[in-house]
């Protein structure tokens, strides 16, 4: 879920710099100086913060809902465990139910052996 994460916190950044100029951010936070984040001149050390609280906030929201949701679950996270349990190759992860005989191509009940 890091990579969620990541990417709200890119985007906020990118988002924020573009549209909050050095007025709107000395009269949204009361201060009368920003700090700037070196070799990022449009980037202040505030926008930093609200992006990384902002960013951690939806990471934790998105676990959470990745985790109690019940189709979420099954279409991305167990098949990622099938992958990388069935010595990690995708043709492998493919194959491995079926030989075993708990999953069909149609998602129907296997068939019975004879």
């Amino acid at each position: 879920m890091r990579p969620v994460t990541a990417a709200v916190f890119v985007f906020l950044l990118v988002f924020g710099s573009l549209i909050m100029d050095q007025q709107t951010q000395l009269s949204w936070t009361g201060l009368e100086a920003t700090s700037h984040v070196p070799h990022l001149g449009s980037v202040s050390l505030e926008l930093v913060k609200v992006s990384l609280f902002l960013a951690a906030f939806s990471g934790l929201y998105f676990t959470v809902s990745a985790v109690t949701d019940e189709t979420y679950r099954q279409a991305v996270l167990l098949r990622r465990h099938r992958r990388a349990g069935a010595g990690g190759s995708p043709g492998a992860a493919r194959r491995a139910p079926r030989a075993r005989g708990r999953l069909t191509p149609g998602g129907g009940s296997p068939a019975p052996r004879s």
